[in-house]
């Protein structure tokens, strides 16, 4: 929490403020209680008591590996991203994240789109799923899967290298490559000045062999041709459930319809999924949702708004795990643990 000012607030405290008014607007709405996909703070917290407790054993994975930095996921650990003061958007990224509201209605106070399709699924759009293996580069895969889905849109089917926009990131952050973890929303900001390479230019390496070699560069002639990056993004903040907000429902299932994937940040306070392969929230035993074991970035691609439990589908970068390297989150699970997110709008071949 940054310093506080005497009779002043910090700009965190501020921007709570602003969201909490935002949700206060929201609530005098006349289309609010009728509106589809409109939901009300009251009726979330509604939602909630009809949650199942956490297990035995799900509790238990959460006090071993309590404020370690990792997740178990199918026999294998994986890195989450660090939780600090530093991991909220900035009070630029704020005011950028207002001032350009992507398919956002800002005289009827609601999204665009007056219907969207039961089912959206852009998995088909997307390249292969990734392994980051035992490093916490889910920011790198998940901005680059973005540009690749857009790219391969377009016609050009491309494998851009994670091992070189972890370089590139921690490089604008003033660290070596042996570092990872990151603000995602950073990631666009970072794409938009620099490049990256393809894959077969710059391989991908596990933690261990990238720590042989900490303060390497990738070879220059590597470096110009590290060509691809974003031309134009919008960010996406959280001023509540409703709103242009990452927690919105009705907002992600607008984006989506209209052929947008969402690079997405969150918390992870998941359990077993259900039989459908359904992560949705989880409560501890005194009925509060399980907090926060880390933060991680995937690319969201698509919604089920007609299963039993409707859920997002989110391309993941942990292998074949999940739905064939594909996660589901339930409406409830995202309303509750999202962080922010951006859109690609135009995307560049001629950065290097």
């Amino acid at each position: 929490m940054a310093a506080r000012r005497p009779f002043a607030v910090t700009a965190e405290e501020l921007h709570l403020l602003e969201q909490r008014q935002m949700e206060a607007n929201f609530a005098s709405l006349p289309f609010r209680m009728g509106e589809p996909g409109v939901i009300t703070p009251e009726d979330f917290a509604a939602s909630l008591t009809n949650k199942r407790f956490a297990t035995p054993e799900e509790l238990l994975a959460y006090f071993i590996e309590e404020n370690q930095p990792y997740i178990e996921v199918e026999g294998r650990a994986f890195r989450l991203q660090r939780e600090d003061e530093t991991d909220n958007l900035s009070p630029e990224e704020i005011e950028q994240a207002a001032e350009e509201r992507l398919l956002w209605d800002e005289q009827n106070l609601r999204p665009q789109c007056t219907s969207t399709p039961a089912v959206v699924d852009h998995r088909p759009d997307q390249t292969g799923v990734r392994d980051q293996e035992d490093r916490g580069t889910c920011v790198c895969f998940a901005s680059l899967a973005c540009l690749e889905a857009i790219f391969k849109r377009q016609g050009t089917i491309l494998d851009l290298s994670g091992q070189y926009a972890n370089w590139l990131f921690m490089q604008f952050e003033g660290r070596d490559q042996c570092d990872d973890a990151m603000k995602t929303t950073d990631a666009a900001s970072y794409l938009s000045q620099k490049g990256v390479c393809e894959e077969y230019l710059y391989p991908y390496e596990d933690d261990a062999t990238v720590n042989l070699h900490c303060a390497a560069q990738p070879p220059a002639l590597v470096q110009k041709q590290a060509r691809y990056g974003i031309g134009h993004y919008v960010i996406i903040d959280r001023p509540g459930l409703n709103g242009p907000s990452i927690a919105n429902t009705a907002y992600l299932e607008c984006l989506l319809s209209e052929g947008y994937d969402i690079v997405f940040g969150t918390h992870i306070a998941w359990g077993h999924p259900d039989t459908a392969g359904v992560l949705d929230l989880i409560l501890d035993p005194y009925g509060n949702p399980l907090r926060s074991r880390g933060g991680h970035a995937m690319l969201l691609v698509g919604y089920d708004r007609s299963a039993p439990l409707p859920y997002f589908i989110f391309k993941n970068s942990w292998g074949n795990t999940g739905v064939g390297g594909y996660y589901y989150l339930s409406y409830d699970y995202v309303r509750y643990y999202s962080k922010y997110g951006y859109v690609v709008l135009a995307t560049r071949d001629d950065m290097a």
